[in-house]
């Protein structure tokens, strides 16, 4: 599967679904934990609809995503920098204080979450915060598009076990786009370890 070519295939009508999608509660989660003014990464920022709203809060704000054409949207709509690239090959060290993976990690195999995840944390300064999102359930493909999914238990034993982080909230929450309510996601927010 290539994700990243169906989303420069079908960029409007990806955006026109999710652009106005109200994430206000998944804000709401998320802010408290940061401090005012800091630096927010949007890793597989899409529309550039979340970079867009953290940017009005006075946020410094970057993105990047994997097609060409959300990156091109996410920056006009957005008015941040944002730029080509992939979990698989982000290579920051040190360079944000919260990064923000809403409903984009979920294109990454599970075989590369491991390391994913490690990229992740280097990216981070130390403390720092990352949100992220799964479907719940089991790993399908749809669209041309590869999914990669939890369950809460097996979530939690992975970042747990695997990863450099330690779980701060989790939480489920129902998809919030129109006709999708019986659609459930996995929501975290974990923290850097020091």
């Amino acid at each position: 599967m290539d994700n990243a070519r169906y989303y420069d295939t079908h960029a409007r009508s990806y955006i026109n679904g999710t652009v106005d999608a109200d994430l206000s509660s998944l804000y709401d989660r998320f802010l408290p934990y940061l401090s005012p003014g800091c630096s927010i990464l949007d890793a597989g920022c899409g529309s550039g609809r979340d970079l867009k709203f953290f940017s009005s809060r006075g946020y410094q704000c970057t993105g990047f995503d994997a097609s060409a054409e959300m990156v091109k949207a996410a920056g006009t709509y957005s008015g941040c920098p944002v730029y080509q690239g992939t979990f698989e090959t982000f290579n920051a060290k040190q360079a944000y204080d919260a990064i923000w993976a809403c409903a984009s990690l979920l294109h990454v195999r599970h075989n590369d979450m491991k390391d994913v995840f490690r990229r992740i944390n280097d990216g981070l300064k130390n403390g720092g915060i990352l949100y992220c999102s799964f479907k719940e359930g089991v790993d399908f493909t749809r669209d041309d598009r590869s999914f990669t999914c939890f369950t809460a238990e097996v979530f939690s034993k992975f970042i747990q076990e695997a990863t450099p982080f330690f779980i701060v909230d989790q939480f489920i929450s129902e998809d919030v786009r129109p006709g999708r309510k019986t659609e459930y996601w996995i929501n975290a927010i974990l923290k850097k370890r020091q």
